[in-house]
């Protein structure tokens, strides 16, 4: 809205330099009835009336010593010229009249007549180059998002239908610049409201270099594994292998064969989560701040029942292992293949299945589509999500305000350790 309001101001302030140019044009039609003949055709030349108006603009805009140089080019044009014609005096009289413009721009007011110092450069304002899109499914996850946006703007893109509306905003990048992100909701869940979504968003917003979608998702865990053993509260992100489309498959008598095509995510974003997990392993956890922050805001605590079962005797708790990399209290992040259909899972043998068979972390319902409409388009992708359950009959909410918090809280701290100019 500030940005419409400065365009608003500026064309204001053009129409007022019309009338203004109209008053110099006056003025110096009054001083010309002084000149002889060759000199009047050297004012009418269209050269010297574009610099009588460059050095206009100049006066207005800039401070009077460029006017004055300005001015001083068109003596030396105008001298020379009248030289030729018809001898000093018609240079003199050229001069006079060059002097009077001068004369004309100090004493010049704005519009409003009201009195003022010299104008330094006008720096046009520019629309922002959003290069990052952020596509959730539900409303916790839409709220966690816009809770870690700085200076948010609500759009609306003209059109019908769902998909064209927005919350823009911007996020710190690491060279003290910013992303510019466009935030969109889904309009319902799956795999194709995603794609149509993401496709929307690449149309309405061309600089968009790639699309990252942040939300919740079950997890995968590995009790005889610490190491991949992923918990509720965790955070899973997309690797090289992307997402596997589980439902893409060839039925055949004896078995399904799995037929999803390979859609690795954006070589930047990746590179830069490496670069982050890097830093995690270095001690670097300040990531937990925007956690904290976002929880503050929406008024979410982090639940404290994490229960796992078996896979195979649903009554049973299973214990869980001892994590050497774990912060108590804290999520942990993985990196790894995540799964997705248009299924909501429930059935923990069919999940431990997936993650034998493709080494998933996390199966959500969205990240399919993603990857296919950027594809498409020639864009880059990410997946995050946080864990909310573990893809059994317990599966449940308890968990899901969290879970959209630690996947928007990433997504914050992973942007902010990437430099604008990356995006360039």
């Amino acid at each position: 809205m500030g940005k419409q309001h400065k365009f608003m101001e500026m064309r204001a302030e053009i129409e007022g330099l019309k009338d203004d140019l109209r008053k110099l044009q006056e003025q110096v039609s009054i001083s010309k009835k002084m000149l002889p003949e060759e000199i009047l055709e050297l004012f009418d030349n269209i050269q010297v009336r574009e610099k009588l108006v460059d050095a206009f603009l100049i006066g207005i805009f800039m401070d009077k010593a460029d006017a004055r140089d300005k001015l001083r080019g068109l003596i030396l044009d105008t001298s020379k010229a009248a030289t030729i014609g018809k001898g000093s005096q018609a240079g003199k009289d050229v001069k006079d009249i060059a002097a009077s413009v001068a004369e004309f721009l100090d004493n010049l007011k704005p519009p409003n007549n009201q009195p003022t110092e010299p104008k330094p450069t006008v720096d046009i304002p520019t629309q922002p180059q959003y290069t990052i899109g952020i596509i959730t499914a539900l409303a916790e996850e839409y709220a966690a998002v816009k809770a870690l946006l700085e200076n948010p703007q609500k759009e609306t893109k003209p059109g019908r239908g769902a998909g064209n509306r927005y919350l823009l905003g911007e996020i710190p990048a690491e060279n003290g610049s910013n992303h510019y992100v466009a935030l969109a909701l889904l309009a319902d869940m799956g795999t194709s409201s995603a794609a149509m979504r993401a496709a929307r968003l690449l149309k309405h917003f061309s600089t968009i270099k790639s699309i990252i979608m942040v939300g919740i998702a079950g997890g995968i865990p590995h009790p005889q594994k610490p190491d991949e053993h992923v918990r509720l509260g965790d955070v899973v992100v997309s690797d090289r292998n992307g997402v596997v489309q589980y439902d893409y498959v060839r039925e055949e008598i004896l078995e399904d064969r799995h037929r999803h095509p390979p859609r690795p995510p954006s070589s930047t974003l990746l590179e830069a989560v490496r670069l982050f997990q890097a830093n995690q392993l270095d001690g670097d956890h300040s990531w937990f701040d925007f956690v904290d922050r976002a929880c503050r805001r929406l008024k979410i605590d982090r639940p404290r029942t994490d229960v796992l079962i078996s896979s195979s005797q649903p009554h049973k708790p299973i214990r869980h292992p001892k994590d050497k990399q774990r912060t108590n209290g804290r999520p942990r992040i993985f990196i790894g293949p995540i799964a997705s259909a248009n299924r909501v899972l429930r059935n923990p043998v069919k999940r431990d299945k997936l993650r034998n068979t493709f080494g998933v972390k996390a199966v959500e319902m969205e990240g399919s589509g993603i990857a296919d409409a950027t594809w498409d388009q020639g864009a880059g992708y990410l997946v995050v999500r946080g864990i909310t359950d573990y893809c059994d009959p317990r599966k449940n909410d308890a968990w899901r305000s969290y879970a959209a918090v630690v996947a928007a809280a990433y997504t914050r701290a992973l942007l902010e350790s990437i430099p604008s100019e990356i995006f360039d």
